[in-house]
């Protein structure tokens, strides 16, 4: 059976999808040199305390993430592989992975979200699977060579470059020989909303960082630019936007 990882270990496809727009924006992205975070972010748990008290949430997860938690259960020979959920917000991925076995820690700085997920996981009776974390994950320690997939979906555009640096590289230490890292964050681009708070990255900044580590490999990277709708500030209504995303999926090789 070839993996989705294999598949995707045998090319990185790095390109916009821009169906949507149909503008051709493709060069904008693709070609921008890297660079540094432009500006200083700003992390608000007031905030997300008050879009997820208001039922907000970030829709359905990417599949791909059980798809490839599935295969790491398959390779590690066991449903209980640790997932480390950054930035978990209500449970997008951590409900979902904890009900196909994983045994999940996941990370919020909402007290909100935090009790959210705390509530669903008592619910489905996957309680005992979920290790609920509420602490900003800047100040969380990784305990290193433990996690088989790590993953964070909407985190890296609230860090400062440095903290981005410091965190993926303890990630990195975290992760076990063949685990995996999966991340889902912002990049700068011009039809993008920046909404407050958020500092999309510059194109190749997580890139470049696992690409200068031999142990690293990365099986997976795209850009999209995706349209949404929540609020674009603090007791906003939900407005329609749009959001330059990334994906990108590496593989500890040793």
């Amino acid at each position: 059976m070839t993996s989705w990882i294999a598949r995707w270990s045998l090319r990185c496809a790095r390109h916009l999808v821009t169906g949507m727009s149909g503008t051709g924006e493709e060069e904008s992205v693709r070609y921008q040199s890297r660079g540094t975070i432009m500006q200083e972010p700003v992390l608000d748990s007031d905030y997300w305390d008050s879009f997820y008290r208001e039922k907000n949430d970030w829709g359905k997860p990417w599949p791909q993430v059980l798809v490839v938690a599935k295969e790491l259960q398959y390779t590690f020979g066991t449903p209980t592989i640790r997932v480390l959920d950054l930035a978990c917000g209500n449970g997008r991925y951590t409900i979902p992975l904890a009900q196909i076995g994983a045994c999940v820690d996941c990370i919020d700085f909402s007290e909100v979200a935090i009790a959210q997920v705390r509530t669903q996981a008592k619910e489905l009776g996957i309680s005992d699977l979920i290790k609920t974390h509420w602490i900003d994950v800047r100040e969380f320690l990784i305990k290193p060579c433990w996690y088989h997939l790590v993953l964070a979906s909407g985190l890296f555009e609230y860090l400062r470059e440095s903290e981005l640096h410091v965190l993926i590289r303890d990630v990195q230490t975290g992760t076990v020989a063949q685990g995996i890292n999966i991340f889902v964050y912002l990049l700068q681009h011009p039809q993008a909303t920046r909404i407050i708070g958020e500092y999309p990255l510059v194109p190749g900044i997580v890139e470049s960082i696992y690409e200068s580590s031999h142990a690293w490999q990365i099986v997976f990277s795209e850009v999209s630019l995706k349209e949404d709708c929540h609020p674009l500030e603090k007791r906003g209504k939900p407005q329609k936007h749009k959001h330059c995303v990334a994906r990108m999926v590496a593989r500890k090789v040793r």
